[in-house]
C-alpha cells in the first residue's frame, strides 16, 4: 500500500466524517494495520465536522484527534487566497492547503503520536516514477474523481509517508462498502449516503463572492454594485460590469454589452475595476509560461519533452510540448498542440508523463 521501503503499521487518517475518509479507515483495519483518526478544524464551524467523525471514528474503534488549525489556516490559506484575488487572479485554495496545512498538520501529528504513516480518502494512487526513482502523484483510475490536479504540490518527503487507500475504487464501490459496514452519522443518517464534500471546504456552499465581500478584500472595489467598465481589446469601454474581482478568466456570462457576439473575459484588474473581453478565438491560447514550479516525478522538464497538460481541474489532459526554462527561477513553457481555451492566471497546469504527474506550476499573467 505504500511506495517507502518500509511496510506502515500504525497509520493516521484524516477523517472529515464522510464516507471517503471513512472507508480508507476501515480499509487500513482490514489490512491490520493500527489506525488513529485526526479532524482539522479550520473554522467555527469545523468542531460539528470534528464531532461527527470523531463519532464514527468510535464506531470504527479507532481513538480520534481533533486539531484545531484554525491561526495557521488564516494565515496559510484564507489570507492569501482573497490577495490573489486582489491581484486579478483565479486561485485554486485546496492546492495550497494541501502540501502547507492539511498533510504538514497531518504529518506533524502522526509524529508525535509515533505513527509511521497518514492516510486520507483522496482518489489518487502515490508511487515511484519508473524513469527517475523519484515519488509522485499518479492518476486514479476512478475517472471523473480522479484528484492528482489538487495534491501536485505535495513533496517528497511527504509522499514517502503518505497513503491513498481509495487509490484505484470508484464511488459506488465505496458507497457500498460503507453501507455493508452499517455505519451511521450522529443524526443516524448512513454514512453510505452522505453527499460528496464542496470542493472549497472552508466556503459555504461555494459562493466564493461573499466570502470575500465578507472579508472586506477588495475595498470600495468589492462593494455591491461597485460598477467598472468592460473594454475590448483595443481598449474600447463597451459596457459596464459590477466588480472585475468577481470574474474569471474565460467567464461568458455576468456582464452585458450593445453586441450580438459572444464574448468572454480574457483579462481582468482588480485595481482600475476593469476587465477585458473578447471572441472565443481570442481566449484560446497556444502558449503559457509556469511559475511558483514544483517538480514531482521528473527534477526538471528536458527541451521537446512530449507530455500532457491540465489547465484546471475539469480539463482533459492535453497533449503539449514542455521545457524548464534556464535562468528563470526553473519555471517552464508549455506549447500545446491546438490552442486551449482561456488559461487563468493563478490556476495551476498540471503537467503529466502519462499517467504520472512529473511537474506543476501556476500559469502566470502574460501568455507567451
Amino acid at each position: 500500500m505504500s511506495p517507502a521501503s518500509f511496510p506502515p503499521t500504525r497509520v493516521l487518517v484524516g477523517m472529515s466524517g464522510g464516507v471517503d475518509s471513512t472507508c480508507a479507515a476501515a480499509l487500513l483495519l482490514e489490512a491490520g494495520l493500527a489506525v488513529e483518526g485526526a479532524t482539522l478544524v479550520v473554522d467555527d464551524r469545523g468542531f460539528a465536522v470534528a464531532e461527527e467523525a470523531a463519532q464514527i471514528a468510535s464506531q470504527l474503534g479507532v481513538p480520534h484527534h481533533t486539531l484545531d488549525v484554525r491561526d495557521r489556516f488564516e494565515t496559510l490559506v484564507a489570507r492569501p487566497f482573497s490577495e490573489a484575488y486582489l491581484q486579478g487572479k483565479t486561485p485554486n485554495p485546496c492546492v495550497m492547503c494541501n502540501p502547507m496545512l492539511k498533510f504538514d498538520s497531518l504529518l506533524a501529528q502522526a509524529e508525535r503520536l509515533g505513527l509511521d504513516r497518514v492516510a486520507t480518502g483522496h482518489y489518487v494512487a502515490v508511487g515511484v516514477h519508473p524513469a527517475t526513482g523519484r515519488f509522485c502523484l499518479s492518476r486514479s483510475r476512478s475517472g471523473m474523481k480522479d484528484q492528482s490536479y489538487f495534491l501536485y504540490r505535495l513533496s517528497q518527503s511527504q509522499l514517502a509517508r503518505i497513503l491513498f487507500p481509495l487509490a484505484h475504487m470508484d464511488k459506488p464501490a465505496v458507497r457500498e462498502m460503507a453501507a455493508r459496514k452499517g455505519l451511521v452519522t450522529t443524526s443516524g443518517q448512513s454514512v453510505s449516503d452522505r453527499k460528496d464534500s464542496q470542493d472549497i471546504c472552508f466556503i459555504p456552499d461555494g459562493d466564493y463572492r461573499t466570502y470575500l465581500q465578507g472579508r472586506d478584500a477588495f475595498g470600495d472595489n468589492g462593494k455591491e454594485g461597485a460598477s467598472g467598465w468592460i473594454l475590448d481589446v483595443s481598449g474600447k469601454q463597451i459596457g459596464k460590469h459590477s466588480g472585475a474581482w468577481q470574474f474569471t478568466v474565460g467567464q461568458r456570462k455576468g456582464f452585458e454589452v450593445k453586441t450580438t457576439e459572444r464574448l468572454y473575459v480574457l483579462s481582468k484588474n482588480t485595481q482600475s475595476n476593469t476587465i477585458v473581453v473578447g471572441s472565443i478565438e481570442e481566449a484560446m491560447q497556444q502558449r503559457v509560461r509556469l511559475e511558483d514550479v514544483v517538480y514531482s516525478g521528473w527534477p526538471q522538464i528536458p527541451p521537446g519533452s512530449r507530455l500532457q497538460a491540465k489547465i484546471r481541474s475539469v480539463a482533459s489532459p492535453a497533449d503539449c510540448t514542455a521545457a524548464t526554462i534556464e535562468g528563470d527561477g526553473g519555471e517552464i513553457e508549455v506549447v500545446f498542440d491546438q490552442p486551449v481555451f482561456a488559461p487563468a492566471p493563478g490556476q495551476s497546469c498540471v503537467l503529466y508523463d502519462h499517467e504520472h504527474i512529473v511537474a506543476v506550476g501556476l500559469i502566470r499573467e502574460e501568455a507567451l
